[in-house]
């Protein structure tokens, strides 16, 4: 019986020292908490910055590429097979320089309807001929008028060139030029200075004629490389902002070329949607004295001052606080922390103007993060 009550108080004491000590840890872990609670805030009250001047530069940053302002697409006058092709891709021509040779396919409906229409005129030659030989001889006899004979004499001059007019046609539709003709009809030339862009077709395909109801095969796209825009498109917020004739400074990181000066030519009057955004397209003449070593598709990086003040107090951005259509900032004054209402100005997107409510001597309070 001893050695049973003395176990049983054992087991009573150890188990009041293992209550106990859970007590014990339990107050040093609530103590520890507070402690740390406490130095939070402290913390976060001495998390303090102050305004400061500086200068303020509100930009939009436009993405774009670089674009020839005058690029054509030279189309052919006729249908057919592109026989040759004269030029390539980065080639410097001139007005009138051949680009390719079209070597037609003439349509069976096309040729027979020509020459019916040749042997036509060909009859009505010659029968106005032999009505103008005779009037020749009558004239002479004074058997007809003046009138009657001039009448004649023009109806056979009108039946010779249609007969000139039906020959040419049947050529065009059976070899795709005249003869004797100063520009052949199959040859594709430019119409312009430039250097060709492009040349979208190669030698042997089926190349289709520009006409009012088909745009017709492109064969071959050119430009004028010394008069180089910038394109771009701007959100319907910025576009507001955007004046024609603004000046502003382009980026071209492939060449490592930063602030070429641009001139805003155009702004488009009418958005696109992009991706469920509107955008506007603007165009501006790109001012450098080496376009040259521009190509067409670089890709740019514009940048647009919209509003520029120097020396003014400034604040981060990030530190403003709204409630309703207000903004406030919280600072420190003499121990505690007041709402202070502030009116702002133009913002770089980092730093922000504050034009009233707010002095340099002021302690603006920062959250805990900060």
């Amino acid at each position: 019986m001893n050695k049973k009550s003395e176990q049983k108080m054992n087991f009573k004491e150890k188990l009041k020292l293992f209550i106990g000590g859970i007590f014990v840890l339990l107050a040093i872990s609530i103590t520890l908490y507070f402690l740390r609670e406490e130095n939070k805030n402290k913390t976060k009250k001495s998390n303090k910055i102050y305004a400061t001047y500086k200068n303020i530069i509100q930009k939009e940053v436009i993405f774009g590429t670089i674009q020839p302002l005058k690029e054509i697409a030279i189309k052919p006058r006729i249908s057919g097979i592109l026989e040759k092709i004269y030029v390539h891709e980065g080639s410097k021509i001139k007005k009138g320089t051949p680009i390719a040779r079209i070597k037609p396919l003439p349509n069976p409906k096309n040729i027979e309807k020509a020459k019916t229409d040749y042997n036509v005129a060909k009859l009505n030659k010659e029968l106005a001929y032999k009505e103008y030989i005779r009037a020749k001889r009558l004239i002479k006899d004074h058997i007809i008028s003046k009138q009657n004979f001039q009448n004649l004499e023009s109806n056979y001059k009108k039946a010779n060139e249609n007969l000139k007019a039906a020959l040419k046609h049947l050529e065009l539709v059976k070899k795709g030029y005249f003869k004797g003709q100063e520009e052949e009809s199959n040859i594709v030339n430019s119409t312009i200075d430039g250097t060709i862009l492009e040349l979208p077709f190669k030698e042997g395909s089926s190349i289709i004629e520009r006409s009012l109801t088909n745009e017709g095969s492109t064969i071959a796209i050119i430009a004028d490389m010394n008069e180089m825009i910038f394109k771009g498109n701007v959100n319907e917020k910025e576009v507001a902002l955007i004046k024609e004739d603004m000046k502003f400074t382009i980026d071209i990181d492939s060449l490592n070329r930063k602030n070429i000066l641009a001139v805003i030519t155009k702004i488009s009057p009418k958005g696109k949607i992009v991706d469920g955004v509107t955008k506007f397209m603007i165009e501006a003449d790109i001012k450098t004295n080496s376009k040259n070593i521009l190509r067409a598709g670089y890709k740019a990086t514009a940048n647009i001052i919209i509003s520029q003040k120097d020396n003014v107090l400034t604040i981060p951005e990030k530190y403003l606080k709204f409630e309703d259509d207000k903004i406030y900032i919280e600072i420190d004054e003499k121990g505690k922390n007041v709402k202070r209402y502030i009116e702002t100005g133009i913002s770089d997107g980092i730093d922000i103007e504050v034009k009233k409510g707010l002095t340099e001597k002021d302690a603006i309070l920062l959250p805990f993060e900060d």
